[in-house]
């Protein structure tokens, strides 16, 4: 039989820390056993796994690929075993599946493309600075990126600055259309309350994070006189509470086990943290360590000093 066999040392099935809270040591070797299993199938040569990272490469290709597991530890351990292996063959053919000719022709015509622009939110350590560099984002949530990406038959293609030369468009003018493009998506936006003061919850496979980002536009009643605290734990789960009183902070004691929850559990995830949204401008609530090695959560010393004709 003529196809590569990878052969790997123990230390690729070893669980890493960063998974130890969503997935067992004998599940992880499982998921790794069938990834092999598919990367022998598609004759690619498995160079290395480490820290859920797979690097492989086609066969007499020296290109790496670079294959993150967060994602798919997350999808496996919601479904039953017996459906492990064609969710893990799945997730990988999407990863690869060809469309250069295709992106070779909408690189080339912003008209035809922008209606495949959006935006994606990561966290701003989910690949390395000197490649992050090379793609075109910018920074709206503090410590993610806000990645423009094409949106194509079902796969996601992250955009390069020398990529989009070509189109001779500034870049703030992408990420509007990309927006507007966001704004489209039907994201499911629900409200409730926690102990009286307004919560609005939104769901989406991935675009629910991205939602957030225009609240005027796509969610109005969820800013209040002094704009919305807001957190954005994964691409698929997204809060905002309209801020018009001291009770924000009540508001973030009471979510955030849910927003940890999401963010442990779920795929995607970005951010624990939580956000002030004012006027479309997004800033962290800050953490403080009192002498007791407790952590706080802070309120922006802007929006505190705004409160104080609130109480």
């Amino acid at each position: 039989m003529n196809f590569i066999q990878n052969k790997l040392s123990a230390n690729s099935y070893l669980l890493p820390e960063v998974f130890t809270h969503l997935i067992s040591q004998q599940d992880y070797e499982q998921l790794i056993s069938i990834s092999v299993q598919y990367f022998n199938e598609k004759r690619m040569f498995i160079h290395a796994i480490e820290n859920g990272i797979i690097k492989a490469s086609l066969e007499k290709k020296e290109e790496e690929v670079q294959f993150g597991l967060d994602n798919l530890v997350r999808k496996v351990m919601r479904a039953e075993k017996e459906k492990w292996t064609s969710i893990i063959y799945d997730h990988y053919n999407k990863l690869q599946q060809d469309h250069k000719s295709a992106y070779t022709y909408l690189l080339k015509d912003l008209e035809f493309a922008s209606r495949f622009l959006k935006v994606l939110i990561k966290d701003r350590n989910f690949i390395r600075a000197d490649f992050m560099n090379k793609m075109v984002h910018r920074v709206d949530f503090p410590e993610t990126c806000t990645m423009l990406i094409l949106d194509f038959e079902e796969q996601f293609r992250f955009l390069m600055w020398d990529e989009i030369k070509e189109w001779e468009t500034p870049v703030s003018d992408l990420f509007t259309i990309a927006l507007q493009n966001i704004a489209q998506e039907k994201v499911s936006v629900m409200n409730g309350d926690f102990n009286e003061h307004p919560v609005y919850l939104f769901l989406d496979a991935n675009f629910a994070a991205c939602y957030v980002l225009d609240l005027e536009t796509n969610a109005p009643n969820a800013v209040g006189n002094l704009g919305a605290l807001v957190a954005i734990p994964t691409k698929g789960a997204a809060l905002a509470h309209p801020i018009n009183n001291y009770g924000v902070m009540a508001v973030a004691a009471a979510i955030a086990p849910l927003i940890m929850h999401y963010y442990n559990e779920n795929e995607g995830n970005i951010s624990s943290n939580f956000y002030w949204y004012y006027q479309h401008h997004i800033e962290m609530f800050p953490l403080h360590t009192g002498n007791d090695g407790q952590v706080m959560l802070r309120m922006p010393k802007k929006l505190e000093k705004m409160l104080e004709n609130y109480r």
